[in-house]
């Protein structure tokens, strides 16, 4: 797994939109903006929808199938503090043995990484 924190003031979400997302977290339109990204990249993606943990999509790179998914959550100032990650998808067996893991040089979490690294309303990526 793959995963940033970072804080932005863009890509607010509407509030009917934060309102259709169980626990009330921001993040379509970023989640949006990365699929479109990725999908540049030549990485297709499925839809966008809410999940507990934030707004995710799956993204198909050349090592596999990946689960994608960001969240925002209102911080100091206006200020929002953004969650971004990636996992690999694998079967339960593949789990146990170790096998398939996801790399850091894998297509889908680099292009997720250029994406938070390059755009100009996200600061101090981490």
């Amino acid at each position: 797994m793959a995963d940033w924190e970072f804080t932005t003031e863009g890509f607010r979400d509407p509030e009917e939109v934060r309102r259709r997302h169980v626990n009330g977290l921001g993040g379509a339109r970023l989640a949006g903006a990365l699929r479109a990204h990725l999908d540049a990249w030549g990485l297709p993606c499925g839809e966008v929808y809410p999940e507990d943990f934030g707004w995710a999509f799956e993204a198909t790179g050349p090592e596999g199938l990946h689960l994608c998914a960001v969240a925002l959550e209102p911080g100091a100032g206006g200020v929002l503090t953004g969650h971004a990650l990636t996992d690999k998808r694998r079967t339960v067996l593949d789990r146990l043995l170790g096998r398939r893991r996801e790399a850091p040089d894998e297509a889908v979490p680099l292009a997720i990484e250029a994406f938070l690294r390059g755009h100009p309303e996200i600061r101090d990526l981490a």
